[in-house]
């Protein structure tokens, strides 16, 4: 009797706690379901406050009303997960790279020892300095080469270094095949290589209903106006880096070798959600007035399309050739201009000016100008050496110091 009475009992017990950890589990769901109610909420307001397309976020918000939230959270326990799961059903309708629906870190739950606030910070600062300005060399035939793997504000000043090295090159490119993005310094390389006040390209802020226009920026070293451009791209390519090539394309300032790059056009706003999640969400819309258009999800298609192992050496052979020409081109008509027999005003300037560019673009020492006009006399060249020494005079006189060679075209 006694034995019986004893496993009754133990059933009894175990019964209730099954009952127990079903209760707790029935609970524990509901409050995950409840709070996962509650950030989608927020998720829909968000987007229909921000996101840059608001007939598309009314069909995410259309959308996300019809999940059965209750067995969502059934299926995707983990928070991770479930941000994945609903970010994959909002990218159906939006299709929009930059797009991302995301969870915090998550917590340390084992026996390890967690890393205290500085370390995590340090560790996340070494990560984000891993890309940059990565390379920055000359190549044969004095073409100047940079690759830049990250765009980022702390590098404006940095802008001004690497052009003022680049300053004799007579080609450039620029690598970005594998350049995620970022943000600043794009707007300030850019003018470098673009006359003053152009406009490079405006964005929409859906919020404030507000356009902004991105106009070339004043810089501290030399323009680089028709010094040849290169930019290499790949489906690594994206947003930032993408900008600076799509509007330099556009501007037909820059040929592009490579692959055509991700397609992710618009810039994006970091907004925390309720119970720890956040929305990375495009709230901005980018466009170039030449094109009328952006890049978003076509990518930006190269001038010369070739296999990303094979864009550097096809952009330097390009490259070389487009130096040759861009050294050659003044001394041509510097020479030209010299061949004449008879002195003229008009002759003067031609060459004044002509001398000017040389002497910007680093092709010929202020000191040479009358050293070629010794060499002109000797070999009995009275004009050509007239021509050459009122040159020196104009530009360099103590009546001209403040001439400005960087008013010629450099």
């Amino acid at each position: 009797m006694r034995k019986i009475m004893a496993k009754l009992l133990s059933l009894i017990i175990t019964a209730c706690i099954i009952t127990a950890t079903f209760s707790i589990k029935a609970n524990d769901e509901t409050t995950t379901s409840q709070m996962r109610n509650e950030t989608i909420s927020a998720l829909q307001k968000a987007l229909k406050e921000h996101y840059i397309y608001l007939d598309k976020a009314k069909q995410v918000e259309k959308r996300l009303s019809e999940l059965d939230h209750k067995n969502m959270s059934k299926a995707y326990s983990d928070d991770k997960e479930y941000a994945q799961a609903v970010t994959e059903i909002i990218q159906t309708i939006i299709n929009d790279k930059h797009f991302r629906f995301v969870v915090p870190r998550s917590r340390n739950t084992s026996d390890s020892p967690r890393e205290d606030l500085i370390t995590r910070h340090l560790n996340a600062l070494s990560r984000f300095r891993h890309g940059g300005f990565k390379d920055i060399r000359m190549l044969e035939g004095n073409v100047g080469y940079v690759k830049i793997d990250g765009f980022r504000g702390e590098e404006i000043p940095q802008v001004d270094g690497l052009m003022s090295y680049l300053r004799t090159a007579d080609a450039i490119i620029i690598d970005l095949q594998k350049n995620g993005g970022g943000g600043q310094p794009v707007n300030y390389l850019s003018s470098y290589f673009l006359p003053k006040d152009t406009l490079i390209g405006k964005t929409y802020h859906r919020h404030k209903d507000k356009w902004v226009e991105h106009i070339v920026e004043p810089i501290k070293g030399d323009k680089r106006l028709d010094v040849p451009l290169y930019i290499l791209t790949s489906e690594r390519t994206f947003s930032a880096a993408e900008a600076f090539s799509y509007n330099l394309q556009a501007l037909k300032r820059a040929t592009i070798v490579g692959a055509r790059t991700a397609g992710g056009a618009h810039p994006t706003r970091f907004m925390p959600l309720p119970n720890g999640f956040a929305v990375l969400m495009p709230d901005r819309r980018s466009y170039s007035p030449i094109t009328q258009s952006n890049w978003e999800a076509t990518g930006v298609q190269p001038d010369i399309e070739t296999k990303p192992a094979d864009a550097l050496n096809k952009a330097h052979q390009l490259a070389k050739k487009a130096a040759k020409q861009y050294r050659e081109k003044h001394f041509n008509t510097l020479r030209k201009l010299l061949a004449s027999t008879e002195y003229s005003t008009q002759l003067q300037q031609q060459v004044t000016d002509t001398i000017k560019v040389i002497l910007h673009r680093k092709h010929m020492q202020p000191f040479m100008v009358a050293g070629f006009a010794e060499r002109y006399q000797e070999d009995g060249l009275n004009t050509a050496a007239r021509l050459l020494t009122v040159a020196n005079t104009q530009i360099f006189s103590e009546n001209n110091k403040t001439t400005n060679l960087t008013t010629a075209t450099p």
